[in-house]
């Protein structure tokens, strides 16, 4: 059951004299360097532009959920940060994040023992993240892989109609008719998905668009990668393997 977090009534007035606000968030991932939360949205929905405290964290990447073409639920705020120095965190801890209308002052809840994201906020998290992937955060940002792993099953068969195929070549992978140079393939494999990097492309346009994406992963056979998901900044595309080819 999923915990419902409250918003605290406080107001201040921020270093850049735009309101501040204290709000409650959950605590959705922890592990090693990445911390994922969820809080309620405030009326003004702030968009997040970078962590103020603790000192050495980093905002990867957030997203707004809670908005549909239905109607709108219990909008949410979600958050992926990196702590790149490494505090414990418990009850009550404190995380300060600089928003275009000014502070917002997070206090972590994690009495909870489990927190469930909503589908639609488990969806959502899921692209913000694999369309965050860049040879800046991926390393860190494949660490929530195995997390995601249900979620990133349901998006490849929902998200997208139009239909991928690829088959392996040895050292590579071709696709035909993908519209953008991918950076990286999220491969499923049997133990879930990995992060592959993508280290050259060939390109050819006659008689139809193909690549051929050299990748640093062995495959012996096509049960080893069934299903992968091409990413570059701010976009993804999903295929199937070939089993004809």
């Amino acid at each position: 059951m999923s915990h419902e977090v409250v918003l605290f009534p406080k107001k201040t007035r921020s270093t850049f004299g735009a309101e501040s606000h204290s709000v409650s968030a959950d605590l959705i991932f922890c592990a090693d360097q990445i911390v994922v939360l969820r809080f309620p949205l405030a009326g003004s929905c702030a968009m997040p532009l970078s962590v103020v405290h603790p000192q050495n964290w980093e905002l990867l990447t957030w997203a707004f959920a809670g908005f549909s073409e239905q109607a709108v639920g219990k909008p949410t705020c979600l958050l992926v940060l990196d702590r790149q120095s490494i505090l414990h965190i418990d009850d009550g801890f404190t995380i300060t994040i600089q928003t275009h209308v000014g502070e917002l002052y997070i206090l972590l809840n994690t009495s909870a023992s489990k927190v469930n994201l909503s589908l639609e906020e488990a969806s959502i998290l899921t692209e913000c993240i694999i369309t965050a992937f860049s040879p800046i955060t991926a390393l860190r940002l494949s660490k929530l892989l195995i997390t995601l792993d249900a979620a990133l099953n349901t998006l490849s068969s929902n998200k997208r109609s139009t239909k991928f195929s690829f088959s392996f070549q040895p050292g590579e992978l071709k696709i035909d008719n993908l519209s953008f140079i991918p950076s990286y393939i999220l491969g499923r494999t049997g133990v879930g998905y990995v992060c592959i990097p993508v280290t050259s492309v060939r390109l050819s346009a006659s008689p139809k668009k193909q690549m051929w994406l050299a990748v640093d992963f062995s495959v012996r056979d096509k049960s080893d990668l069934d299903r992968v998901i091409f990413v570059s900044e701010g976009r993804y595309e999903i295929a199937d393997s070939d089993a004809n080819e």
